[in-house]
């Protein structure tokens, strides 16, 4: 080993070195296995020499001792252990028995036998009565010493090794001379060529790498190697240079990406803020300014400047929704919740905006699904609240859909398939592919023709995505859209199918002008049992009607829509009540609900049994018809609702003589939390930051506090956690009002210690509810404001006006429902001069506004005539084709105005 490491030159220490060492160690390795592989065997066949032994002192000395034994021969056993202890290896030989004197022979002389090997025998007594097993009488215990056998080993063992090293020495040797001569010094010449290679010496270097002019080895094919890479080096290295300069600019532009996306949602958390209070300020005032006297010019200013701040608010939210699904910030939910809960509100939501184009919102849904489902129910809201708007957004004429079907069921999950269906504009395959972009609409004149942000699909198809859903659409132009997903959701324990217990029999009359709300209300009537026929219009009504009791087969209910053309609901069931001599139950179906349906009609002479407002749901159907035929409670009858402010005298009963603490920065903030509060008999103590909350705390008790989140010194998080630290105000109810809208908003205000959270712009109705939940009960002495409760006063009789309804909507002021008279009055004095100039002009469009302006008027002051005279003639201007239905429409409107007329006049005298 010494040699061969000498015999290598210094500069091929590291390849050289390496081999040598790789060479020694695998040769070492294989030699010392061999040997002991070698010395494993000879450890066997010593042991198994050692066991032959035993087993021939089992032949030829067990009988003859097991005798000397029974006969208790001392001298005689004592010979015969003295000559077992003789054999070759055997250290000593012990009979172990109860004799009365040891049996044991041992070499005295040995050494430690150190490893030992020992093997027992049974000393048996045979004889005749025995029958050949013999009878115990002691044990044999022969040891022997292995010692001889290791040390036999051992010398084997350093030869075997010595022979193995000296030949590995000599092949390695052999080995190092040779990889010199072939391999070494042709790899130092090219490592040398190698490195005299720069930057500087690629184009001509100084002399040839080794290579061989005929053929060539591996070795050759490495040295033309190194030729080709140099050859290509130098582009490679101007390559780089243009890379790493392109590399740099982008990590440039990469930090400066990655910061505006850092900055984005704190940006949007203040715009959030910064945007949300002003428009808090503008909506609240707005409200409070509607409910005074206002002229009827400033008060139609003050409802558009309403309308365009809740447009603005909406645009917000859109923009905040798609910003937090674009950053990952949503979480899906999987709650319980009421399905029928969900489509109440969307229906609620999207109700007005349906009414108010002439259009049909229609739900159909099957009886059998689940009551309770397992899901975001906040979410299914959102999309579903987000298609029915877009629909109901490029819906002219007809009706809008929202069917639920099961697609599987089972006992803890359903896959339920939501379609929202259209007879609107449509789509054009084109304008279906960039339906789901944010910021897109179907084409550049949506946005002016229609209105929105583009955000509303683009934010409902990520949501899909997030509740492993996909929305698809199917659409042609001119014939409407639908919007499929289909959802799973879970099924809770305790949930329970929705129908009737029992079937209900006999026949159903539906009397609807919209073809999609009839077939609906058909499929609905035919599960619960009836036979059901329909309708279009009250006409075709009366005469199936009347054709039933001639046939002896009468209807048991009719289902009539309130609005149609021609003669309406109400006028068809006083018809039917009066011609048929066992009137069905009449159900009234209307898109207003019942207290506005009851505002403009007469309970007193409206033969109806219940009033269902649409959609229809299949629960709110089975509940009417069987209160309607008197299978369960009939419910209260219908009468005129309680006055709109009985859900403030409400609030003033439960809140009045309570103090609160308004910790506010902004001014119009506060102006309008102030007179809110007060509206409600709330004593109010202002702070307008955190700390000046702090002191006030501790300047005087009060009952909670409305604490702005963003203010100056102390912010609304910090001082709500001092509060807590206090003993006295751990309890004390803090209620965050704040302009933030980011997610986790509402989260950082209860994990601060507050009690609530109410969003700004402030919704009168959920401030008043949070405070009512958290506020405790005021003093017996509180002296609650006196509530208001409107009445017909001193006003003279005013034919085709329901003082009553029309006070009612004045909040009870007497004195603002007189001025809302008089100005309704010079409204009618120059309506039909100017209607008549229009239709002179074919100005459908002026004449249409006029007819809607009155229209609003007149349900505004109670004039239900003039109102219904109005609707109808809007809808023949709508379609400006039939001149005499158009002069007819003119005619009776004129003649309700000269009826109205003359009892407002009376009040300006």
């Amino acid at each position: 080993m010494t040699f061969a490491a000498a015999s290598i030159p210094a500069r091929s220490d590291s390849i050289a070195r390496r081999i040598v060492v790789l060479i020694i160690a695998t040769s070492a390795l294989l030699s010392t296995l061999a040997t002991a592989y070698y010395l494993h065997e000879e450890y066997r066949r010593g042991v198994h020499e050692m066991q032959a032994q035993f087993d021939g002192i089992a032949v030829s000395h067990l009988q003859a001792l097991a005798g000397s034994v029974w006969s208790l021969d001392r001298q005689q056993t004592l010979q015969q252990l003295d000559g077992i202890r003789r054999l070759p290896g055997i250290v000593q030989a012990e009979v172990i028995s109860d004799l009365p004197w040891p049996a044991v022979a041992r070499d005295e002389q040995a050494a430690s036998p150190g490893a030992t090997l020992t093997r027992e025998f049974a000393l048996l007594r045979r004889d005749d009565r025995t029958f050949g097993a013999g009878q115990p009488i002691g044990t044999l215990r022969v040891t022997a010493s292995l010692a001889s056998l290791y040390e036999r080993l051992w010398i084997t063992g350093w030869q075997i090794l010595g022979l193995e090293l000296l030949r590995a020495t000599i092949l390695s040797t052999l080995l190092i001379l040779g990889l010199r001569r072939l391999v070494t010094r042709r790899l130092v010449r090219i490592a040398d060529y190698t490195a005299g290679l720069s930057l500087d010496k690629l184009e001509q270097p100084e002399h040839a790498p080794p290579v061989a002019r005929h053929g060539g080895d591996d070795i050759d094919r490495l040295g033309q190697a190194i030729e080709r890479m140099r050859a290509q080096l130098r582009g490679e290295v101007d390559r780089r240079v243009d890379v790493e300069a392109r590399s740099r600019g982008l990590e440039v532009e990469k930090q400066a990406a990655e910061l505006a996306n850092a900055t984005k949602s704190e940006f949007l958390a203040s715009m959030s803020h910064e945007i949300r209070t002003p428009m808090n300020a503008v909506i609240g005032m707005a409200n409070l300014a509607l409910q005074g006297p206002l002229p009827t010019r400033e008060r139609g200013y003050v409802e558009r400047v309403l309308s365009s701040a809740q447009l603005l608010l909406g645009i917000l939210n859109d923009i905040l929704d798609y910003s937090k699904v674009e950053a990952g910030m949503l979480q899906v939910e999987h709650t319980e919740f009421e399905l029928q809960g969900v489509l109440d509100e969307v229906a609620n939501l999207v109700g007005l905006r349906v009414e108010e184009k002439g259009l049909e919102l229609v739900f159909d849904q099957p009886e059998e699904l689940p009551r309770a489902l397992l899901g975001d129910a906040l979410r299914l809201r959102q999309v579903l609240l987000n298609l029915c708007s877009n629909a109901v957004k490029f819906t002219r004429e007809g009706a809008v859909t929202l069917r639920v079907t099961p697609q599987e069921s089972g006992p803890r999950e359903i896959v339920l398939r939501f379609e929202v269906i259209d007879t609107g504009i449509g789509m054009t395959a084109a304008e279906m592919d960039t339906l789901f972009r944010p910021f897109t609409q179907a084409d550049r004149s949506t946005a002016r023709r229609f209105g929105g942000t583009g955000l509303g699909l683009a934010i409902s198809q990520r949501l899909m995505q997030l509740m492993g859903s996909r929305i698809r659409v199917q659409s042609e132009p001119g014939r409407g859209s639908r919007f499929v997903f289909d959802l799973r959701l879970g099924v809770p324990a305790s949930a329970r199918a929705q129908g009737p217990a029992t079937k209900l029999q006999g026949r159903l009359l539906v009397v609807d002008d919209a073809e999609a709300a009839r077939l609906v209300l058909r499929a609905m009537g035919s599960r619960l049992g009836f036979e059901v026929d329909t309708v279009a219009e009250g006409e075709a009504a009366l005469q199936a009607v009347a054709l039933a009791d001639a046939e002896q087969r009468p209807y048991r209910i009719v289902l009539m829509d309130w609005r149609m053309p021609g003669m309406d609901g109400a006028e068809c069931a006083r018809r039917i009540a009066a011609a048929s001599p066992h009137p069905p139950c009449v159900l009234m179906v209307t898109a207003l609900g019942r207290d506005e349906m009851l505002r403009h009609l007469d309970p007193r002479t409206l033969p109806i049994a219940a009033v269902l407002t649409k959609p229809v749901t299949p629960s709110s159907l089975v509940d009417a018809c069987q209160s309607a035929l008197g299978l369960r409670p009939a419910a209260a009858p219908p009468a005129l609702p309680p006055p709109a402010l009985d859900r403030a005298s409400h609030y003033r009963r439960r809140l009045s003589g309570l103090t609160v603490l308004l910790a506010e920065d902004n001014e119009v903030n506060v102006e309008l939390a102030v007179d809110l509060l007060q509206r409600v008999g709330i004593r109010v103590v202002v702070a307008r930051d955190g700390e000046q909350a702090l002191a006030a705390l501790q300047a005087q008790p009060v009952d909670g506090v409305l604490m702005d989140c963003q203010m100056p010194v102390v912010d609304g998080l910090s001082a709500t956690r001092r509060i807590r630290q206090a003993p006295g105000w751990r309890t004390l109810p803090v209620i965050a009002m704040t302009a933030n809208a980011m997610v986790g908003d509402r989260e950082q205000a209860l994990a601060a210690g507050m009690n609530d959270h109410v969003p700004k712009p402030i919704d009168v109705e959920e401030l008043y509810g949070a405070l009512a939940r958290w506020l405790p009960d005021p003093p017996a002495d509180g002296a609650p404001t006196a509530d208001v409760v409107p009445g017909a006063g001193d006003l003279p009789p005013l034919p085709g006006i329901d003082a009553a309804a029309g006070l009612h909507r004045a909040g009870g002021q007497e004195a603002l429902y007189r001025r809302l008279l008089r100005l309704f009055e010079r409204q009618l004095q120059r309506f039909l001069p100017e209607l008549r100039a229009a239709l002179d002009g074919d100005d459908y469009a002026a004449a249409s506004s006029l007819v809607h302006s009155l229209k609003g008027a007149a349900s505004t002051v109670g004039a239900h005539s003039i109102d219904l005279a109005s609707q109808a003639l809007e809808r023949v201007l709508a379609i400006a084709e039939d001149g005499a239905a158009l002069r007819a429409g003119v005619q009776t409107l004129a003649d309700e105005i000269d009826r109205v007329r003359p009892g407002l006049q009376s009040l300006s005298r």
